[in-house]
């Protein structure tokens, strides 16, 4: 796991409990299929070589024409896989921890103490085939691709 990854983790407000579930009671909570759970990160903070901060890149994106595309979520569990006619396994993949751009057709959920909807983690379900790119470093990346 990348030190970024790690990064993502320490930010998020459900991995490790969901980490801890899974470990000690499993099977207490198993998606189906290709289902992959994950938690919306909050925005990302930019900051030029000098050290300032993007104005507005520490709150939301919405003012810009990358609203749906500089959301980010990690990957809280997956499901096993889908299996073919011909009694194969594809399995997902995403896995646990990783860092993924969020696709537009996420179904949030309203759980844990907080209304369903578009903020900092939220916790949705999309299908692994719907995930349209994994990050290494999602805040270089931004900073990269809008420069």
């Amino acid at each position: 796991m990348s030190s970024f990854a790690g990064d993502a983790i320490a930010v998020s407000k459900y991995f490790e409990k969901f980490q801890r579930l899974i470990k000690d009671h499993p099977g207490a909570m198993t998606l189906k299929g290709d289902h992959v759970l994950i938690e919306r990160l909050p925005a990302v903070e930019i900051k030029t070589k000098a050290g300032l901060v993007i104005p507005g890149s520490i709150h939301t994106h919405r003012d810009t024409m990358a609203d749906l595309s500089t959301d980010f979520g990690i990957v809280l569990m997956t499901g096993p896989g889908m299996w073919t006619d011909d009694n194969g396994d594809i399995p997902c993949d995403a896995k646990p921890g990783d860092v993924i751009l969020l696709p537009s057709s996420v179904q949030w959920y309203s759980v844990f103490g907080h209304i369903a909807g578009y903020e900092p983690f939220s916790i949705g379900r999309v299908r692994d085939g719907q995930i349209p790119m994994w990050f290494g470093d999602y805040r270089k990346a931004f900073e990269v691709l809008s420069g």
